[in-house]
């Protein structure tokens, strides 16, 4: 994967947790908040660190 590619990887990432963790917040008792919390972090950080080393 090209430099670029991962940025805008990186970047589509941290946006779609930026608005999960807003959304959370908003409503922290909805069902399923912690479950698609849980998902949008582990899913960003795959895209930060794609070598799974978390490094």
């Amino acid at each position: 994967m090209s430099e670029q590619q991962h940025s805008i990887e990186a970047a589509a990432a941290y946006e779609s947790l930026r608005q999960t963790v807003a959304d959370v917040a908003a409503d922290p008792w909805a069902p399923g908040a912690e479950e698609r919390l849980s998902a949008a972090a582990h899913a960003a950080h795959a895209v930060m660190y794609p070598s799974g080393n978390g490094s």
